[in-house]
């Protein structure tokens, strides 16, 4: 694993004429010592800004980078058949299931919205057990579907 890896402004990892360097500060630590690495990134569904490009892959390379014991996404697309279709490298499976992989060995997924070429919404990656896992509906009205997942882990 690299020491450190590149984001822009927009949290997205790629050269960028404004790109800064961030540390990895999950690197070494121990749980045994009451540490715990939790990671938290809006994927806005494996786009970047404006929905430009499909960063998808890049984006599970700078979020393996740090290391984390836990990952909050938000925006993750659990399935989009008409996405699928525009984008030759669009995974086969969930977004949450391509970053997690084998690196987190535990996932939950909460569908937060829904249409008619499939859904989207938070997932949690863990690299220790999920035992209960809730999605909630936060939605204040009609027009804007909203959520937030809890999980419980066990540690």
């Amino acid at each position: 694993m690299r020491d450190s890896f590149t984001l822009d402004r927009g949290g997205h990892p790629w050269p960028h004429e404004h790109v800064t360097t961030y540390r990895t500060y999950c690197r070494g630590t121990e749980i045994s010592m009451g540490k715990l690495c939790i990671v938290t990134i809006n994927i806005h569904k494996g786009f970047s800004w404006g929905n430009r490009r499909f960063i998808l892959h890049s984006l599970r390379e700078a979020i393996r980078s740090v290391d984390a014991d836990i990952v909050f996404l938000q925006e993750v697309v659990g399935e989009n058949t008409a996405r699928a279709q525009e984008h030759h490298d669009w995974p086969a499976q969930a977004q949450h299931e391509l970053l997690a992989d084998s690196v987190w060995k535990y996932s939950s997924y909460g569908k937060n919205a829904f249409y008619p070429d499939g859904h989207h919404g938070n997932a949690i990656l863990s690299k220790f057990p999920i035992i209960r896992s809730e999605q909630i509906n936060t939605s204040t009205n009609s027009f804007e579907q909203r959520g937030f997942l809890y999980c419980a882990v066990k540690i």
